[in-house]
């Protein structure tokens, strides 16, 4: 388990500065990190929607004789500290003026800090190294009205959502998150839905989702649209899908072959690699594998939260289905191998509230990352034997059997064959039996059904046959494990099995 720290006061960050009861947008850009929690901007720290997490630049309090020039080098006399100016907040004795420190050196409160440029100083009364949380301060324009809960990083622009105005979007300037004024004429400057010929999305605008610098997608309550050509000059949006919405401005995610996946209010989709360029359908997985999935969820965009992660290690596709306190949440994951959906259970606060996969060196924190509402951050790992100390209750159902060549027949099973990884753990088999299909799944999922054999394997590789005699009109036979320390591996299971005679009145 690798350590993190928690931000505090010692990087400005005070319990309450950041609204988590709804969506965060959080966007890495420049060496730092822009979050929106749905908020409109404030000057106080502690009241403000925008903010940002600055990981690179060391801050230097204190009044400055004038205003340095961005980008312009600064060195400190005595010390020899040099440092790149970003930028300033605030101002009088209190102004951090932030600099990217390009010297060992260290600057200290002692000496001048002057400007190459501007020939501006400062003397410091104070110098915090980064980490730091910040207000997300414009030095020009305006933050988008009511707020903002989704961004994206798009062709050197932050672009983002208005809370009061659905069908809005805005972009910085390009290379500077900093300017937001949509008036400036030459061809970086900031844009909005009202400034570009490109215009507003036909629908209410839930999230970006962007490929690469290739194209933009926005995710619209009930549809999608796309922006191609680039953010201005002959760039333009046009409408993608009528099939479905985003749900969430997280509730997407990408595979490895640049497939993209999404829920929306009616399904689990997946978007071909080649639908932007060739108007490919949709898939609809869950109506394909799950059709009543989505109904039976009625999901709601004011009380869920909705977030996709892609395993690339298992080449999987994790969602995870949560009330936004984390109360309550079911979890699936997506075999793209397979083409199947199953079940995940969590236990607890540890049920997923955010994805993310690391790519590192390091074997204890590449992977997923499953951000817990518990406050903790896991990975799955497939070398253990217990789910962060508790039992794994891993379970397999084949079946229902049936004969469909006779009206009424029965099915007898006369061997099955299972085959287990060379180094799986033993696991338990169960034969159940029904007079319909339907009353043989409910009762094995509600354990109202008992199994008429039962049986256990203690160890790996190939298991004796089970020769059971076992006649109905639907059959299953059920593989699992819930023992403490152990986990088990299926390569293969052979089932035989015949008509048995019509089935009795």
């Amino acid at each position: 388990m690798s350590n993190i720290t928690a931000f505090n006061s010692d990087n400005g960050f005070t319990a309450g500065d950041l609204k988590i009861d709804g969506y965060v947008a959080a966007v890495p850009a420049f060496q730092k990190v822009y979050i929106a929690d749905g908020r409109e901007y404030n000057a106080s720290i502690n009241s403000s929607g925008y903010h940002k997490i600055d990981m690179i630049s060391t801050i230097l309090v204190g009044a400055t004789s004038g205003s340095f020039t961005v980008g312009e080098t600064v060195t400190q006399a005595v010390s020899g500290a040099t440092g790149t100016f970003i930028e300033t907040i605030g101002s009088g004795a209190t102004a951090e003026n932030l600099v990217y420190r390009t010297t060992s050196t260290e600057f200290d409160t002692t000496n001048i800090v002057t400007g190459g440029t501007s020939s501006e100083t400062v003397t410091p009364t104070e110098v915090n190294a980064p980490p730091h949380w910040l207000n997300w301060t414009l030095t020009t324009g305006d933050f988008p009205d009511g707020g903002s809960n989704a961004m994206a990083l798009f062709e050197g622009r932050i672009w983002m959502n208005s809370m009061t105005n659905p069908n809005q979007w805005f972009a910085t300037r390009q290379d500077d998150p900093l300017d937001l004024d949509t008036l400036q004429e030459d061809v970086k400057t900031a844009i909005s839905s009202q400034s570009t010929l490109a215009g507003l999305v036909g629908d209410a605008l839930v999230g970006f989702i962007t490929y690469k610098d290739n194209y933009l997608l926005f995710g619209c309550a009930n549809s999608f649209f796309i922006l191609r050509g680039g953010s201005t000059g002959a760039g333009n949006l046009s409408q993608l899908s009528t099939e479905t919405g985003l749900f969430s401005p997280d509730s997407y995610c990408w595979d490895n072959g640049g497939n993209l996946y999404i829920i929306g209010l009616t399904g689990f989709y997946k978007f071909p690699n080649n639908m932007a360029v060739q108007g490919t359908a949709l898939d609809n997985i869950s109506m394909r594998l799950l059709p009543n999935l989505f109904k039976t969820l009625k999901l709601n965009r004011k009380t869920d939260r909705v977030v996709l992660g892609f395993d690339k290690d298992a080449n999987q596709i994790e969602v995870s289905i949560t009330t936004m306190d984390g109360t309550w949440g079911i979890a699936f994951n997506y075999d793209i191998s397979t083409d199947s959906i199953m079940p995940d259970t969590f236990s607890g606060g540890r049920i997923p509230s955010a994805f993310l996969y690391v790519n590192s060196y390091q074997d204890d924190v590449a992977g997923l990352l499953n951000g817990g509402y518990d406050g903790y951050i896991r990975k799955f790992d497939p070398e253990a034997k217990s789910d962060d100390g508790e039992i794994v209750d891993s379970y397999v159902l084949f079946g229902p059997i049936t004969i469909n060549e006779l009206i009424k027949a029965n099915v007898k099973i006369k061997e099955v064959h299972i085959i287990l990884a060379e180094a799986s753990d033993g696991m338990t088999w169960e034969l159940y039996q029904a007079k319909s299909n339907e009353l043989l799944v409910s009762g094995i999922k509600n354990s109202t059904l008992t199994p008429t054999h039962t049986g256990t394997f203690s160890g790996g590789g190939i298991q004796a046959s089970i020769y059971e005699k076992i006649a109905s009109d639907s059959i299953a036979i059920m593989l699992k494990n819930n023992t403490q320390d152990t986990s088990w591996a299926l390569e293969g299971i052979k089932i035989k099995y015949m008509i048995a005679g019509k089935t009795k009145e």
